[in-house]
């Protein structure tokens, strides 16, 4: 295909359909989300005092952020490997203070002790709950704090669609970052994200009766 053609027959119908995607929109049911920060930030108040609670009867002053997003890392590897006695799988990568790296504790590493996208029944319930604060507080500051910031008057978020600035034949998204809803990480947290999106219009009576050119969704 010459070039000239992959612009006139490619590019500008992908930009127009980008377009009219933006201009749609997705509408956001603000009460919904609201209703659903709520219940992990009670969530999230119950996991952290949990977690906190288990390192000090084991000696170990471990402290969360008010957001719940911050806690000290070697305080969790000292409670995690130390207290607990886990088995280190994983290190930092080495540094000048670290020749050998530090044991890690980010979610891969804590993923062979605990699952939220596969749970098991030998899950170890205090790193379950440390990963299930992880998912809870990027939920409600990733995604929540995006949504509510993004809606405008009509109801909707308008995502910038980034679609000529990725490698792959994909789209990206930003403000809010829809693309990036976390579909296997956290089922549950996942599912609540999707349903704060609804139908700008009143589904069809019927299968037949569906066209997008009826309600200027296309």
């Amino acid at each position: 295909m010459k070039i000239d053609d992959y612009y006139h027959h490619v590019l500008l119908p992908a930009n127009r359909a980008v377009s009219q995607l933006r201009r749609a929109g997705l509408p956001v049911d603000l009460a919904r989300l609201e209703a659903t920060v709520k219940d992990w930030e009670h969530r999230l108040h119950e996991l952290t005092a949990y977690v906190e609670g288990e390192a000090i009867t084991r000696g170990c002053a471990l402290k969360y952020s008010r957001d719940a997003f911050g806690v000290d890392q070697r305080k969790l590897a000292e409670f995690l490997y130390g207290k607990l006695g886990l088995d280190v799988y994983k290190y930092t990568d080495p540094s000048k203070t670290y020749p050998q790296g530090q044991p890690s504790t980010d979610d891969q590493a804590l993923m062979v002790y605990a699952s939220l996208a596969v749970p098991r029944s030998d899950d170890h319930p205090i790193v379950r709950a440390i990963l299930q604060i992880r998912s809870l507080a990027k939920g409600r500051g990733t995604y929540g704090a995006a949504f509510r910031r993004t809606r405008r008057a009509d109801g909707a978020c308008h995502p910038h669609f980034n679609w000529a600035v990725v490698r792959t034949p994909r789209l990206s998204a930003s403000d809010p970052p829809v693309h990036q809803i976390p579909e296997r990480a956290d089922m549950l947290v996942a599912d609540a994200i999707k349903s704060w999106f609804v139908p700008g219009v009143a589904p069809p009576p019927s299968r037949e009766a569906w066209d997008p050119r009826m309600h200027g969704s296309c």
